[in-house]
Formats: structure tokens, sequence, C-alpha cells
């Protein structure tokens, strides 16, 4: 329960700070030297690592993380609630389009699960626990 709980509440949280952030995250220019790399479909992978990361990552990732070893909680349980939450609010409260938006479920996965696999190790919870 407390799992669901805490989940639901990161995901609420990332689900509203993650757009305000990303608005900030998104003007980070590409430096020229990497533009050349870029250019055929590499952009996805600066909005990636760079916009998305920044905005939804930094948040999902410190908040799984702190949830899992404060209140002593399931890692993978409240990164999958926590990603599931997340989606629905930015369902609900924001175009449905950003929402299918590739980069940023990549980020927000690949923090949440980063997450929950570093706080797994520093706790010693078995994966069938």
């Amino acid at each position: 329960m407390k799992n669901t709980i805490a989940g639901i509440i990161i995901g609420l949280v990332a689900g509203y700070l993650g757009p305000l952030i990303t608005e900030y995250s998104a003007a980070i220019a590409i430096p020229e030297a990497f533009r050349a790399l870029l250019s055929d479909g590499g952009a996805v992978l600066w909005e990636i690592f760079v916009v998305h990361l920044l905005g939804y990552g930094l948040i999902v990732f410190t908040l799984i993380f702190l949830a899992s070893r404060l209140i002593k909680l399931h890692p993978w349980a409240t990164a999958a609630i926590a990603i599931i939450a997340c989606e629905a609010t930015l369902y609900f409260f924001h175009t449905s389009e950003y929402t299918l938006y590739l980069p940023h479920i990549v980020a927000l996965a690949f923090c949440a699960f980063l997450s929950a696999t570093l706080s797994r190790k520093s706790v010693n919870i078995s994966p069938a626990a």
C-alpha cells in the first residue's frame, strides 16, 4: 500500500514539475561541435539525454531513490507505479500528443529503473521480495 501511494505521489510530482523544468532545459542549444553528429536523426539523442533527462529524469531518479531508501519501499513497484502515474498526469493535464513523445518516455523509464536498481543494491533487497 505504501508503494502505491508513494508511486502515485512521485508520478504526480513528476507530471507537474517535469514540463516546467523541461521548458528551461529545452532552451539549451546544441553546441556547434555536436551539430554535425546530430544532424541525421541524432537530435533525438539530444532530446533524451539533455532536455528530458534534466526535465523528468532527475526528478524521478531523486524521488524514487529517496523514497526507497528513507521509507524502505520496494523500489521496482514504486518505479512502475510512478511511471504510470506520471504518464496519466501528463495525459489528463497536457495535450495527448506530448504524452506519446518518445524522448520523455525513454528518459522517464531509464531514470526510474536506474534509481530502482541502485536503491535496491544499496538496501540489499532481493528481486523476489
